[in-house]
């Protein structure tokens, strides 16, 4: 807890999974393909999200805020458990299955750091499910508070937010080892199921676009993905010579 703390760095490679137990006591879960940055001090808990996705369980202490940035987004928590996704340049999403949470924007000269703290965000949370930025410079999100089964899709760019609810069992099932998909259309399960393999998966036939599937996995099997697939829908599939497998519609 010593202000002079130097910040630690912990990855988690395509296909790899990692639990890192901070000396607070709380426990984070790095995605694959992702990376954080961990950061204490005397007044607060800081974890910046390099890239993917990571869950935590946050150990409680009133006295020293756990914050975690992606971007210009802040997710604020003292003890719950919580889903971090940078899903791209543009997209972050905050998913709380544990407690509550508060999502917010910043500027960049107010992000926090070793030298100037945190700058923490308002009790108060905002209302409605979206809301547009009227100037680049405007904070469009300045407090939406979380709670369990609750995600918020955050895009930059656009300069809003979209609130949705979810069940709390598969906010970050992921880290328990499996992926379980209801209904869900393929090209989204493509794109989750990608981010563990090294050997894409890809879509040859538009058709196979508009087709929803139920699938559960665990991430460790996911090299049955393919034929699971075939076995269970009108899916064939065909490996290329670089390792990439390309799936059609059979006749």
């Amino acid at each position: 807890r010593d202000n002079s703390f130097t910040p630690e760095t912990f990855k988690a490679a395509v296909g790899e999974q990692k639990t890192v137990y901070l000396s607070d006591g709380s426990s984070v879960y790095i995605d694959t393909d992702s990376a954080v940055s961990v950061h204490f001090t005397d007044s607060f808990r800081y974890v910046a999200l390099l890239r993917g996705r990571v869950y935590f369980s946050v150990a409680h202490d009133s006295t020293r805020p756990f914050i975690v940035t992606a971007d210009h987004i802040t997710a604020r928590a003292v003890g719950t458990e919580f889903e971090v996704f940078k899903k791209d340049a543009e997209t972050v999403s905050v998913a709380v299955s544990k407690g509550k949470v508060q999502v917010s924007q910043v500027a960049a000269g107010h992000l926090p750091n070793a030298k100037k703290g945190v700058p923490l965000p308002a009790d108060e949370p905002t209302t409605g499910q979206k809301l547009l930025a009227t100037r680049s410079d405007t904070a469009f999100l300045p407090g939406q508070m979380l709670v369990p089964g609750q995600q918020i899709v955050v895009n930059e760019k656009k300069g809003e937010y979209v609130l949705t609810s979810s069940a709390v069992d598969n906010v970050g099932a992921w880290h328990e080892g499996r992926l379980d998909f209801q209904s869900k259309a393929l090209p989204e399960v493509i794109e989750e199921v990608n981010r563990y393999l090294t050997d894409k998966v890809m879509i040859g036939d538009d058709t196979l676009n508009n087709l929803n599937v139920s699938v559960y996995f665990k991430i460790k099997n996911l090299k049955d993905f393919v034929a699971t697939l075939e076995n269970t829908y009108p899916i064939t599939s065909r490996t290329l010579s670089n390792g990439k497998v390309v799936l059609f519609m059979r006749e």
